[in-house]
């Protein structure tokens, strides 16, 4: 293999050549969040990224996904358990409102490789349970080597009129923007590359919808029960509760828009830049 072609998209290892993720779509997906307002706006602050300010309403998310028929996975499906947070980036150009996914723990390695360095998504490996259902009453688990980290509960899930979903994917739901922080980690210390992104544009259709009363628990870990996560779900305890809004729950299809995101930060640099 003499060069890249840098037309082209690899993952590791290389030198067998690009791999088919031009067009990403996730054909059924069922989505639950519990999201609430938290007064810790100092401990909300500091888990924000450079270039990255506070909104005036502090709202952390708590969301459960099943995505199935993968198109990067011939169809198979994996989960996702993650926690956004609110935020707004502002520069002499635009002010973008958006979400900022503080954590996003998946239990399928190569779906933790196709979004992590590339788009900045921090993703790490963790045991997640299905939705299990019980008539209107809802709840989830995630967990490493055994360890419970979160799990969420949802009571009095009823499902919407489709004139009511209609409004709710038209008005409702969350932020359209996602954004990412980018953080390459370099051997000899420090970072070959560290910049705030706007993520992929998506595009969902929802055919089903519900909502009802949600809440969640971060588990009291340490180092010795996880050993990988135990960093971050120490941190997300200090996001108290003030209140609970209402939980949502979503079934439909996402196409992801590949291209479409951007490195904020090429216009207002933070951290370190990009190695030449």
């Amino acid at each position: 293999m003499k060069s890249l072609d840098r037309t082209q998209r690899y993952e590791m290892p290389v030198t067998f050549g690009p791999v088919p993720l031009a067009h990403i779509r996730y054909g059924d997906v069922t989505s639950v969040s519990i999201p609430y307002t938290t007064k810790a706006r100092d401990e909300y602050a500091a888990l924000l990224p450079p270039a990255l300010e506070l909104p005036d309403e502090t709202i952390v998310t708590v969301t459960h996904q099943r995505i199935a028929d993968v198109s990067f996975l011939a169809g198979r499906e994996y989960a996702i358990v993650s926690v956004s947070l609110n935020a707004i980036f502002k520069d002499d150009q635009e002010s973008i409102f958006g979400g900022y996914g503080a954590i996003l723990w998946e239990n399928d390695v190569y779906s933790i490789i196709v979004g992590r360095e590339p788009f900045g998504a921090p993703k790490l490996h963790a045991d997640i349970s299905d939705l299990r259902k019980n008539g209107e009453d809802w709840s989830f688990e995630c967990s490493e080597f055994g360890t419970p980290l979160v799990s969420g509960y949802f009571q009095g899930m009823k499902e919407l009129e489709q004139a009511e979903v209609e409004t709710m994917t038209t008005q409702g739901g969350r932020p359209k923007v996602n954004f990412r922080y980018k953080h390459i980690p370099r051997a000899t210390g420090g970072a070959d590359v560290s910049y705030l992104m706007r993520g992929n544009n998506f595009k969902s259709t929802v055919d089903r919808a519900w909502t009802g009363a949600g809440r969640h628990h971060f588990y009291e870990v340490s180092r010795d029960t996880a050993p990988v996560s135990y960093r971050v779900v120490s941190r997300l305890r200090l996001l108290t509760v003030d209140e609970y809004l209402p939980a949502v729950a979503s079934h439909g299809t996402t196409d992801i828009e590949q291209g479409t995101g951007y490195p904020l930060a090429l216009r207002k640099p933070v951290g370190a830049t990009i190695s030449k």
